[in-house]
């Protein structure tokens, strides 16, 4: 379990950092979409299985997007977050749902899809709390609360 865990620690800055910030991030908006389509599954959450699932996955959302805010701004986390939420849900409505597709909407859907890609271009994502010598300040008293493993590591 050790070794599994340390797949989604933070590590030293660099490009490996930064990857498994951004690979977390989707995971987050993906699980963000399960639990948009097994909330409308569960019939006002009368549908225990699918209530439950809906439950699961919006902590598991939440707290991987708790986590790549450590490192990534506010800003290009909860967009690029919620533009995986918002344009997958939609995708999965017209798929599997059947919901209407309008010039409209696959234009929102396009435009939400343009404004994720523009955040992540946009400018160079710093690692927040490692630059400059500053370690990890700011972020360890998040990881206890979750992972035990973090218990007496310095800085």
């Amino acid at each position: 379990m050790r070794h599994f865990l340390r797949l989604f620690s933070w590590g030293r800055p660099g490009s490996k950092v930064k990857t498994m910030v951004w690979i977390q991030l989707i995971a987050a908006g993906l699980l963000e979409v399960v639990w948009a389509f097994t909330m409308k599954q569960s019939h006002g959450f009368t549908r225990m299985g699918y209530s439950a699932v809906t439950v699961l996955a919006m902590i598991g959302s939440v707290w991987l997007l708790a986590r790549t805010m450590q490192v990534l701004p506010l800003g290009t986390a909860y967009v690029v977050w919620t533009g995986i939420g918002s344009v997958g849900a939609f995708a999965l409505g017209l798929a599997i749902l059947g919901e209407t597709a309008s010039p409209a909407r696959i234009g929102a859907a396009v435009m939400i899809i343009g404004g994720i890609i523009l955040m992540k271009l946009g400018g160079r994502t710093r690692i927040l709390g490692m630059a400059a010598g500053q370690g990890r300040a700011g972020i360890d008293w998040f990881r206890p609360l979750f992972l035990r493993e973090w218990k007496g590591r310095g800085r």
